[in-house]
């Protein structure tokens, strides 16, 4: 299956194990976003998909609205501790392609014609 942002594993395990519940479309034909558990511990806020792993991070789009806008931010979820650290300002979507020379990049649009990517270091 080709995840996109619309249609993504609802269950992922790994290294960790991961669950999406609770999932509902933004809009008509929209990204979805859920409650996210990671080896049972519920993490704070709206989640969308699909997600990167490395070794000691878990990359997803976090789903934030605000009084003036609303959109996705970049968390890093730490795997040992299930901390998080939120990356960049308000996108309209992020769809994560890939992480290499410690950067992860990602599509700002379904059409995956808009590549970003934010720095790790």
């Amino acid at each position: 299956m080709h995840e996109t942002p619309m249609n993504f594993k609802t269950k992922i395990t790994k290294d960790v194990t991961l669950v999406y519940s609770d999932l509902m479309e933004l809009c008509q034909g929209g990204p979805e976003v859920g409650d996210v558990t990671i080896d049972n511990v519920k993490i704070q806020g709206r989640y969308g998909g699909p997600v990167l792993f490395d070794e000691k991070y878990i990359y997803i789009p976090v789903y934030e609205r605000s009084f003036f806008s609303s959109g996705f931010k970049l968390a890093r979820v730490k795997k040992t501790d299930k901390s998080i650290q939120i990356f960049g300002k308000i996108k309209n979507l992020i769809y994560l392609s890939n992480i290499e020379d410690n950067k992860i990049y990602f599509f700002e649009d379904v059409n995956r014609n808009k590549k970003d990517y934010y720095d790790l270091g």
